[in-house]
Formats: C-alpha cells, sequence, structure tokens
C-alpha cells in the first residue's frame, strides 16, 4: 500500500492526493493571484493605499511586501516627463520690450519629488499638474521675453531659456514637481514685422552702398594724395640732391684753391729758402776766392809794402817794408 494508492482495494487514495497534491497548488494558485509581493523599479517610488486611503509610507526600489486584502501599492515614476507648448503670434503671444509680438517654442522636461509621490496620489493627477505648468510655464517665458527687444531675441536664447528656467522654478516651488530643463526655440513673428525687417535690411544696404562708396572715394583721395606727396618729396630730394652736388662742388673748388694757394705759398717759401742758399753759396764763394786771392797775394809777395790805399798819397819808398 502507497501514499496514493491502496493496493488491496485497488483505489486511490483520494484524502492523500487532495492533501499533498491539490492542496499545494491550491495555496500557490491563491498566493500568485492575490500578489502580495510588489516589486518597485529603480526609478519608481510606491505609494501604499489602504482601504482607499493613501499611506505615510514611501516604498523604496525594491521588494515589498502587502496585504493584498487590505493594501494596493502605486508606482510612480521620478524619471522626467517632456512637456512641449507653443506659444503662437497673435492675441496669445508674448510682448517685447519694443512692443513686438512673437510666438515661440517651448521645450520642458520636469518631474514628481521623490519625497512628495504621497501628496500627488492626495491631490493631483499628472493632468493636473501639466495644467499647472503650462499656466505657470506661458507666464515666465511672457515675463521673461518682456525685458528684451525683438532685436536680442536670437543673439541671447542662451540667457533667456536660462532666465526663464529659473522664473518657472520659483513660480511652481510649491508643487511636488521639479523643473530640470527648459529651452526656447523657433522665434516667431508677425508679418508686418518681416516686412518691416526686409525695408530695414534694404535701407541697410542702401546706407553700406553709400558708405562703401564714400570709403572708395575717400580711398581714392587719399591715394592722389599720396601720389602729390610722393612726387613733392622727389622734387625735395632732387633739389637737395642738387644743392648738395652744388656744395660738394663749391666745396671742392673751395678745396683746389686753397691747395694752389697753399702750393704757392710753399712754392714762395721753397724760391725763397733758394735764393738764401744761393746767397749763402754766392758769400762763400766770394769769401773762396777772396781767400784764394789773398793766398795767391800772399804766394806772390816779394817783401815789399805794397799800400792797400789806392786814394791817398803814393808813399815815397826809402827803406824796406819795415822802415828801414
Amino acid at each position: 500500500m502507497s501514499l496514493f494508492y491502496n493496493s488491496g482495494t485497488k483505489t486511490v487514495n483520494m484524502g492523500s492526493v487532495l492533501l499533498f497534491i491539490v492542496a499545494p497548488l491550491l495555496l500557490v494558485v491563491t498566493f500568485v493571484m492575490l500578489n502580495p509581493i510588489v516589486i518597485v523599479g529603480p526609478s519608481d517610488r510606491g505609494v501604499v493605499v489602504q482601504l482607499g486611503e493613501v499611506q505615510e509610507q514611501i516604498l523604496q526600489p525594491g521588494l515589498h511586501i502587502r496585504n493584498p486584502f487590505l493594501q494596493e501599492v502605486v508606482n510612480y515614476t521620478v524619471t522626467p516627463f517632456e512637456f512641449d507648448y507653443t506659444i503662437s503670434v497673435g492675441g496669445e503671444g508674448a510682448i517685447t520690450s519694443d512692443n513686438q509680438t512673437i510666438g515661440v517654442k517651448l521645450n520642458l522636461y520636469w518631474s514628481y519629488k521623490p519625497e512628495a509621490v504621497t501628496s500627488i496620489a492626495r491631490q493631483y493627477t499628472k493632468s493636473s499638474l501639466e495644467s499647472i505648468l503650462k499656466s505657470s510655464l506661458v507666464a515666465s517665458v511672457k515675463a521673461t521675453l518682456g525685458k528684451y527687444t525683438i532685436f536680442d531675441l536670437a543673439k541671447n536664447q542662451t540667457k533667456l531659456s536660462n532666465e526663464a528656467f529659473a522664473e518657472i522654478k520659483v513660480l511652481t516651488a510649491n508643487y511636488p514637481i521639479l523643473i530640470t530643463q527648459l529651452n526656447l526655440t523657433n522665434f516667431d513673428w508677425s508679418e508686418s514685422f518681416d516686412k518691416n525687417i526686409e525695408e530695414t535690411q534694404s535701407k541697410a544696404q542702401q546706407v553700406n552702398q553709400k558708405e562703401q562708396e564714400l570709403k572708395i572715394a575717400d580711398l581714392e583721395s587719399q591715394k592722389q594724395v599720396k601720389i602729390a606727396e610722393s612726387e613733392r618729396n622727389a622734387l625735395i630730394a632732387k633739389a637737395e640732391g642738387e644743392k648738395q652736388q652744388q656744395i660738394l662742388i663749391a666745396e671742392g673748388e673751395l678745396a683746389a684753391a686753397k691747395l694752389k694757394a697753399e702750393a704757392k705759398v710753399m712754392e714762395g717759401e721753397a724760391l725763397r729758402k733758394y735764393n738764401e742758399k744761393v746767397a749763402q753759396n754766392l758769400n762763400v764763394q766770394i769769401k773762396l776766392k777772396e781767400l784764394e786771392n789773398e793766398a795767391s797775394r800772399i804766394a806772390k809777395w816779394n817783401g815789399q809794402y805794397v799800400p792797400t790805399n789806392n786814394y791817398g798819397p803814393i808813399p815815397v819808398q826809402t827803406g824796406n817794408v819795415l822802415g828801414r
């Protein structure tokens, strides 16, 4: 006799089958159907609703057990939602500081505050929060754009987005939501302003053309002035060169005259010195001649007195030269 089969009676023991097979299966099926185990995902927060009342407990990501007969767990994602809205040109458009109506495309990212999901479960729905976001977003963007002229929008797009982002965070600070990012793109304006822009651009092009013509005329005048100055400088340089040449010629002639005068002086001095030398030589020759004559006379003297006074009375020699 086995647990499930009676060999004596050759029948199945139904009590054992119900106790050991059917009962555990019923328990498993019941457990699965009642689902007492709840899994909160990594980007979710769980809110426990017991008998229709939201509990204060916030379930963090992980595995949790609930009472399937009394409790329900509602998961709220805390990942950002994307919200797009367009402010159209017209009656609802934004007004700039120079009274121009403009439109703009808004791209907003927001999420639930993880610590406030129980408040969201009690008081709000996603659509009601998006309605609050819409009114706050439009108000913040219009307030920001009203500080700038229409010509400042394109070049300050990032600055405008940052200012509007700060403004909407202030407006939604008392709500259980977080503003994570705001972008302002695709600015638009009225057709009349487009025409004004075209006219302004056309006038600006005309002004630029006139300015270019004036610049060309000014450059041409400067060119003529430069040419005249160059010619004048060339004439001055030529005259200066001729003047320097005449000065150099005059200085050369003066130097040559000085050299000639100095040469004449040196020539006269040389002639004077030559004459002195000649005179000295003549005197020497005369002296030598006198000495030579004296020597010849002495050599020819016979011992008699020869008077040297050719104009005195002729002496009468009575004796020898010595007077004896």
